[in-house]
């Protein structure tokens, strides 16, 4: 199993070399379903007959040998894996392997092949992650009946979909991704795996709630999955009578269920600061008690001590 750190490590390296080679294409998939996969597909890097070939996609050779493009130039190798082809048993198989130059070759040709492959073609142009990696799966490219669970859980966890605004021109922060929830009907809806609708009510006790579920889900959870400790929102969705009442921004993301006030338990403000900006979070606040994080599209970092607030490059 990889560590935190070549997980880090791993992602670092492999998602601008997944943004560049998507960008600019008529017909692309997305970055961040190309990233989880190449950390699904070679264990984030720790498979080294894989990685030692820059086979990272595993893709294979095919009886055709097609070339989608011209980043594959012949070279194979030789591996054992699994495949489940009656959706329940998994079977060992020895079968050839594309190998790369570079792993910036092996992306080009993850890209070429969805692209040309009428097979693959309902992953084209899509903005959903999950449409895309369901047109993936269903089109042949991995035999696992729990693949798609497990690209989506990568994605989930690792807030890989703020790489797909190269290709999607939207920010992380899409239309519809803001829900509506009624505190009576929905309180003890799950929106995330850890975490519950009621969660995010105003603290006047009003039924309305408004959650940024994309952000709950590709930024909270993530945060709650890395420290392996319960999270508390001590702040996020304000009516604007509330807002008003404990001096909010007249213009702050809470009006907008977008900003959370959190608190990890066992960690400091500051090392959860430090997390959050590796997850690309743009909003971030350090307060001396817990961390403000929002869903912002524009850079604001500061640190906000009783009131002194010092902007920062990084934590």
């Amino acid at each position: 199993m990889a560590s935190k750190k070549e997980v880090k490590n791993f992602i670092a390296v492999v998602a601008p070399i997944a943004q560049e080679k998507a960008k600019g294409r008529d017909k692309w998939s997305l970055p961040s379903v190309c990233i989880a996969q190449c950390c699904c597909e070679s264990a984030y890097g720790t498979q080294p007959k894989m990685t030692g070939a820059n086979a990272i996609l595993g893709i294979k050779v095919g009886k055709s040998k097609a070339h989608f493009g011209k980043a594959w130039k012949d070279k194979a190798y030789s591996t054992r894996t699994k495949e489940c082809y009656d959706g329940k048993t998994y079977v060992n198989i020895q079968d050839m392997f594309r190998a790369y130059d570079s792993i910036a070759d092996a992306i080009e040709d993850y890209y070429d092949m969805l692209a040309a492959c009428s097979r693959y073609r309902g992953c084209l142009n899509q903005t959903d992650p999950q449409t895309c990696i369901t047109a993936i799966k269903d089109g042949g490219y991995a035999t696992d009946p729990n693949y798609i669970k497990t690209i989506m859980s990568i994605i989930r966890t690792n807030g890989l979909t703020r790489y797909d605004a190269v290709v999607t021109g939207k920010s992380d922060i899409e239309e519809g991704r803001i829900k509506e929830y009624s505190l009576a009907a929905d309180g003890e809806m799950q929106i995330a795996r850890n975490f519950r609708v009621k969660e995010f009510r105003c603290k006047d006790g009003s039924d309305r709630i408004l959650i940024d579920v994309g952000f709950v889900q590709d930024r909270l959870q993530p945060i709650r999955d890395h420290f392996g400790a319960s999270v508390t929102v001590n702040s996020a969705y304000r009516t604007e009578s509330y807002n008003k009442k404990v001096d909010g921004a007249k213009c702050s993301y809470h009006l907008q269920g977008r900003a959370f006030d959190i608190v990890v338990k066992g960690h400091t403000p500051l090392e959860v600061a430090r997390y959050a900006q590796t997850l690309g979070i743009q909003g971030i606040i350090q307060y001396n008690g817990f961390v403000h994080v929002d869903s912002r599209t524009a850079r604001y970092w500061a640190r906000d001590n009783n009131g002194k607030v010092t902007v920062k490059k990084s934590f």
